[in-house]
């Protein structure tokens, strides 16, 4: 596997080295126990101060409805369709609505604050804050140690760039607040004010404050990792014609780029990548189709330019088309939640109960699985947010409300906290 990789322009390029540590693993619905899930607060639907659209359709708009980030019990909320984020406390107190005037109503609480952010000054009783900025589609959001806001959102129409070596639009920004809701800039690809990226997988912040940006192109993925600051660190390209493989045969096999995160504590970047393979008739000797053989995590060490040790992941044993009799077709991949600041990945993949949470020690090589019970009244839409500390978040979306939940999933981890 070759890397191109960018410090400040300056190029490296590296080989990895095809060695792993294999982890012969599968995790089963039937064998995992329900994990306890706490309600905290709720949400209508609607277009005022504390409610969320998920249901106005923008044409052209490949935004996803809500997105959830939680830290320090703080959550937020983005939504694309009414373009606005919202922060709320765990109990469902409403602390701060960032909003595009243009689309939904001012709020009700006090008069609101242009761009330059800042608490309300109305009648000096509240603490609520309103924030106005031009949101066109909200993709992601994050927030840093420091409270300071990030969000993935479009430049308007009228300031789109296009890249015409590689066909692509460039449109997307990473917006930043500070704590009291002050506009502090927006970031692109070299920095505050830098050229728009390509479509984005999400933005990520590290526990040094560090932003880290995966962007998509045809070809592959570039990851843009930024200092506090915003400064551009390092580029980091990933071809799709170059990721590695584990067969030493010349069966023919698929290589899928599923997912790419960076770890909490260091600037490592984690891959995951699925592998299929072709399924060969025994009677014929003729190819007849392809199946999903096995997923690998990759971690790669930015500044080092050197791959650690490598790791088969466990895989999904889904018996609910196989009437109870296991076959080798039933294997398939689990998605990537991400992966704390103690180095556990937490994978997951949608069952008939709800979701199957599968959590990998990457030191002691532990794996726990867990059901996460959710009815399908509650899955007309969710989001779901696994912070640095290891508990995960969800917003499930019923006919009538939206639930915001947790899963103490830190205790699996050792990282609990009261």
């Amino acid at each position: 596997m070759n890397f191109t990789l960018y410090r400040m322009k300056l190029p490296f390029f590296i080989c990895l080295p095809l060695v792993f540590l294999i982890l012969m693993t599968g995790c089963e619905r039937s064998g995992s126990s329900d994990l306890e899930r706490d309600e905290l607060f709720s949400i209508s639907y609607g277009r005022f101060d504390d409610e969320i659209d998920l249901f106005t359709h923008v044409v052209g708009s490949d935004a996803p409805a809500v997105c959830l980030f939680m830290r320090d019990g703080i959550f937020y909320i983005g939504n694309s369709p009414s373009q606005k984020v919202l922060q709320f406390t765990s109990y469902g107190d409403l602390l701060s609505v960032y909003y595009n005037p243009e689309s939904v109503p001012s709020p009700d609480f006090s008069s609101a604050l242009g761009a330059s952010g800042g608490e309300n000054s109305g009648s000096g009783i509240t603490t609520q804050k309103a924030i106005e900025y031009p949101f066109n589609r909200i993709f992601s959001v994050a927030v840093d140690s420091k409270k300071r806001l990030h969000v993935a959102d479009t430049m308007p129409p009228e300031r789109v760039e296009y890249n015409e070596e590689e066909q692509l639009m460039l449109e997307n920004i990473v917006v930043r607040f500070d704590a009291s809701g002050k506009f502090i800039d927006y970031i692109g690809q070299e920095g505050p004010a830098g050229t728009p990226f390509s479509a984005l997988s999400g933005i990520f912040i590290n526990s040094d404050d560090e932003l880290f940006v995966v962007s998509r192109k045809p070809a592959g993925a570039v990851v843009f990792w930024f200092d506090p600051d915003g400064r551009l660190l390092y580029r980091i390209p990933v071809s799709f014609d170059a990721l590695p493989s584990p067969y030493q045969d010349d069966r023919k096999h698929i290589s899928v780029l599923s997912d790419i995160i960076p770890a909490y504590r260091s600037g490592t970047l984690f891959l995951k990548i699925d592998y299929y393979r072709e399924v060969v008739d025994s009677e014929t000797g003729s190819a007849s189709g392809i199946s999903f053989d096995k997923s690998f995590l990759y971690p790669f060490a930015i500044e080092s330019a050197s791959f650690g040790e490598h790791v088969e992941l466990p895989v999904y044993e889904d018996l609910d088309d196989t009437s109870g009799d296991f076959s080798g077709n039933a294997l398939k991949p689990y998605g990537l939640l991400g992966v704390t600041g103690n180095n556990h990945v937490f994978l997951y993949t949608p069952t008939s109960r709800g979701y199957e949470i599968c959590v990998l020690d990457l030191e002691s090589k532990r794996v726990q699985n867990r059901t996460l019970s959710i009815s399908y009244s509650e899955q007309v839409y969710s989001a779901f947010h696994l912070s640095g500390d290891g508990i995960l978040s969800a917003l499930l979306a019923g006919s009538d409300k939206a639930s915001v939940v947790w899963w103490r999933t830190d205790s699996l981890i050792g990282e609990i906290r009261r």
